[in-house]
Parts: C-alpha cells; sequence; structure tokens
C-alpha cells in the first residue's frame, strides 16, 4: 500500500502509485536521507498515515483469515465426529484378521523344533 504524504498532511495517493511504479521500474539513485529528529518526525507522520488508511484492508484480511479458521476447525471437528466412537470399539476391533499361522504351544516361534513336523 503506497503512500505519499504531503507537506500540508494531504494523503497523495494516485502519487503514491506513481512513485512506486517507477522505483520498480527504473533504477533508483539516492541523492540524500534524513537524519534524527526530522527522520522520526516524518516517519511518524506517515505510520499514522498508514495506520489510518491501511485499518479497512487490515480489517477485511482479520475477517478472511478467521473465516478460513473456522472452515478448519469446522471441518476437523466433522473429522472426528465421523470417526468410530470408543463405546462401540476402535476400528482395529471390529474387523477380524484371518488367514494367519495359530501360534499355540509348540510351533510358536522360537519355541523347540525338534516335536515340530517336517514333510
Amino acid at each position: 500500500m503506497p503512500l505519499f504524504l504531503h507537506d500540508d498532511g494531504r494523503l497523495l495517493l494516485p502519487t503514491a502509485r506513481r512513485i512506486w511504479d517507477e522505483l520498480l521500474s527504473a533504477a533508483v539513485v539516492i541523492r540524500g536521507y534524513l537524519e534524527g529528529d526530522e527522520a522520526r518526525r516524518i516517519f511518524d507522520r506517515l505510520m499514522e498515515a498508514a495506520e489510518a488508511h491501511g485499518k479497512p484492508l487490515y480489517t477485511e484480511l482479520l475477517a478472511l483469515h478467521r473465516e478460513r479458521l473456522t472452515r478448519e476447525r469446522d471441518k476437523g471437528e466433522y473429522a472426528f465426529m465421523a470417526r468410530p466412537s470408543r463405546s462401540s470399539g476402535s476400528a482395529c476391533q471390529r474387523y477380524v484378521i484371518t488367514g494367519l499361522p495359530s501360534w499355540s504351544g509348540r510351533n510358536m516361534p522360537g519355541g523347540s523344533r525338534s516335536s515340530a513336523r517336517h514333510r
């Protein structure tokens, strides 16, 4: 949001846009800069103008951000509610795994192999 603050306190937005476009498209030669109290005074005036002029944009962005957070929270709650509840058992408890060997008694892995039948 480019701003140009005239010495008499007016904000000149078209001028600010024009200067901004020139700064982006041309080589810039710095001829001097401000220091001390004068720099601080001008900075403070520009900061006040930027805060006042940018407040509607900030408010709009904040509202959009909050809407997005609400949507994300709602999606998360929906996904959580769609999960099976613990009272009905977890997803793993509801499925029976078949086709695995029965490991009991002497046929357990690491157990005695002498009693196991080999073909």
